[in-house]
């Protein structure tokens, strides 16, 4: 079940994060709410180390005192101020950024136009967390264990379109490559179907997508543009803006793809390229999701599958009278010819004699 966007969730990540022989949980939340705990006219005391600890772990909510203090503009101030000490303590910030990030994206009670405000400051660490525990303690509380959060993203919440393309009618045969595929597939990260042009490697990638559908949270279809940077970027998004830069554009685009889980499947289709030639080649493939891609080459130090001539003489003979209906009235040209060169372009689907 996926975190909701609470104190706990967000207090978790910073404590999870600590450098070795940093703060305690309680020495984190006195320093988190100092400037209340400094109030004279509330007389707030820090609570006790075992309700700190029910409260990080989310089974008590934060004091409304705090919470009332904090929704100030001085407050709000003051907090920064806390995170910039606490932060000192923290072995990778921007790493407890991310998954924090994470979290606001995968959270689908909250809105869209919401998790855009709160991603606006994403640059800036301490504005980000900042913003994302104000509008964490202003959220309802909801005690761990009966939270009723979404288990996964919905990839058409975020895209304008996230169809896959459809696979041709006259797809035939290819069974024995889907298996194998498919095996791969629950062991490997990774596979690329190499081969030459025309030879089925795209209608096989989606074929297998349509096929194994339900075994996948989310799949998504992309078309190599030049380099995988060029590719996010001429993605659909929905919250997309005419006054978006191209840099905040990719920016935004990326951020969902380090949100896909192990249970997405991602094709990559006519990917022409070679490593040397991608400067995201290594970054992209060691993100969670799984990778389908199609190519020409042969991709080194990865898992490869060749795609190779329909074997089938039967798949073969359909595939060819899918395209030339009017040779089933010859069986004898079909008997006399020495083999079938199949291809996903119509035009290419001849018998050769």
């Amino acid at each position: 079940m996926k975190d909701r966007l609470d104190f706990s969730s967000i207090s978790k990540i910073i404590l999870d994060n600590r450098k070795i022989g940093a703060m305690s949980q309680a020495e984190y939340y006195s320093y988190l709410f100092q400037y209340a705990f400094n109030q004279t006219d509330i007389k707030l005391a820090v609570p006790e180390d075992p309700e700190i600890s029910k409260i990080i772990s989310g089974q008590r909510n934060v004091s409304k005192d705090i919470i009332y203090l904090y929704q100030t503009i001085s407050g709000s101030t003051e907090l920064k101020g806390a995170l910039n000490i606490i932060f000192d303590e923290i072995s990778d910030v921007n790493y407890a950024k991310e998954q924090i990030y994470r979290i606001l994206w995968n959270d689908i009670s909250i809105s869209q136009a919401k998790k855009q405000e709160l991603s606006a400051q994403y640059a800036n660490a301490v504005e980000f967390v900042s913003d994302c525990l104000l509008f964490a303690l202003s959220r309802s509380f909801i005690p761990k264990g009966k939270k009723a959060v979404g288990t996964q993203l919905i990839i058409s919440d975020y895209l304008l379109d996230c169809r896959l393309p459809s696979v041709t009618h006259h797809f035939v045969g290819r069974g024995k490559e889907l298996k194998e595929i498919a095996e791969q597939l629950q062991h490997e990260h990774c596979i690329f179907l190499e081969g030459i042009g025309g030879i089925g490697k795209s209608e096989l990638a989606k074929y297998y997508a349509n096929h194994y559908k339900n075994q996948y949270s989310n799949i998504l279809y992309l078309r190599y543009h030049e380099n995988l940077r060029r590719t996010i970027l001429e993605m659909d998004f929905i919250e997309d803006t005419m006054e978006m830069s191209e840099d905040e554009r990719f920016c935004n685009h990326y951020r969902f793809f380090k949100c896909l889980d192990s249970r997405t499947l991602v094709i990559l289709d006519n990917f022409d390229s070679v490593p040397e030639d991608e400067e995201m080649f290594h970054t992209f493939l060691s993100m969670p999701f799984q990778v389908l891609a199609t190519t020409r080459s042969h991709i080194a130090d990865t898992t490869c599958y060749k795609v190779n001539e329909m074997e089938n003489i039967e798949d073969l003979k359909q595939l060819f009278f899918a395209y030339a209906p009017n040779s089933e009235q010859h069986p004898e040209i079909i008997r006399s010819s020495r083999y079938i060169i199949p291809s996903t372009r119509p035009q290419d689907n001849l018998i050769t004699a």
